[in-house]
């Protein structure tokens, strides 16, 4: 080894990224001594242990480096005092955002091998510029997994090409149009309205579940004296009112509360501030409806109320089934009512 040999604080950091990719945990001592021979250090160099050897100031320099990446956090010390990986180096990516990013990558490539997807994701979140491997694994798992639901839910198309997005036949490219080419070929119908609704925004689901809702009484043989959208910045809690009447002459003020989500809970706060508008409004009954589900201790306060009732997502579909407004039934089959969501 010459004595004017110096090493690369870069070529170091390479080398300790290295040993973690063979085993999990070093000892301080053994990962040092793996570095020097990944930047070529022999077994007679690392003998020498004499204060002013090159192979004593090289083992001071890796342990200085060392000592920085646990500062930094991105080594740690665990209890059997080996050396660990920090998990946080990992990239964690959500499965809903890597589906997006296939479809977004396809709109743009047209035609891709599963090969290239994976390699064009993992540029895309990063995790190639990290020092693990499992991160890599995980997401192209995943990304393999996305591929086959996109394929049997027929979003995507699988030759011998590679995958692409079907032929819209008039849909527009987007996730609006994704949602209604799937509703129309063999989709989950409910999800598709759902997801349709939950892009069209939280104005939208005020607009007609009011409307919706007043078509519902006024199958139910309900007179309407009054349908009103009253959503807004200062709405008080209360997105619509509706009055009804019935056949003896009995009114009642019915206020409606909407909550445009996909996959979050409504919670029992949100309920009971509900109820109190309600209450302060004078209102006869309070319609609480959203688009996703209600918290089991909100269930339980629904049911314990009389004059306040809840609506999820599925009985939301049912009435819009009922009162053919946004599904339609066509031959025996509902279909998603395409022009209310493509204006």
């Amino acid at each position: 080894m010459a004595k004017n040999y110096r090493l690369d604080e870069k070529e170091v950091k390479n080398s300790i990224y290295k040993a973690f990719k063979k085993q999990n945990l070093w000892f301080r001592k053994e990962l040092i001594e793996f570095c020097l021979r990944e930047n070529g250090f022999t077994s007679d160099d690392l003998k020498d242990k004499s204060p002013e050897s090159v192979s004593t100031k090289a083992k001071t320099f890796v342990g200085m480096i060392i000592s920085n990446l646990i500062n930094d956090g991105h080594l740690y010390l665990s209890e059997g005092k080996k050396l660990g990986l920090a998990k946080d180096l990992e990239i964690i990516i959500k499965e809903e955002n890597t589906e997006k990013f296939i479809i977004q990558l396809l709109k743009s490539r047209k035609i891709m091998s599963k090969q290239e997807i994976f390699k064009e994701a993992e540029k895309f979140f990063g995790t190639d510029k990290t020092p693990s491997d499992s991160d890599d694994i995980s997401l192209r798992r995943m990304a393999g997994y996305i591929l086959a639901k996109l394929v049997r839910e027929k979003i995507l198309i699988k030759t011998a090409a590679g995958y692409s997005l079907p032929d819209f036949l008039g849909y527009p490219n987007t996730e609006m149009g994704t949602w209604l080419y799937k509703a129309e070929n063999g989709g989950n119908l409910d999800e598709c309205f759902l997801r349709a609704v939950n892009l069209k925004g939280g104005e939208f689901l005020e607009y007609f579940a009011v409307k919706l809702l007043e078509k519902f009484f006024l199958m139910e043989n309900k007179e309407v004296l009054k349908s009103e959208v009253t959503g807004g910045a200062n709405d008080g809690g209360l997105d619509g009112i509706i009055e009804t009447s019935d056949e003896l002459g009995f009114k009642e003020l019915i206020l409606i509360q909407t909550k445009n989500r996909k996959s979050i809970a409504v919670t029992t706060k949100e309920v009971r501030e509900f109820y109190g508008a309600m209450c302060a409004e004078k209102g006869t009954r309070g319609i609480f409806l959203t688009t996703s589900y209600f918290h089991r201790d909100a269930l339980k306060f629904l049911a314990k109320t009389d004059d306040l009732v809840g609506i999820d997502g599925k009985k939301f579909v049912e009435i819009a089934k009922y009162c053919e407004m946004g599904i339609k039934e066509d031959h025996g089959k509902y279909k998603i009512d395409q022009s209310l969501f493509l204006k």
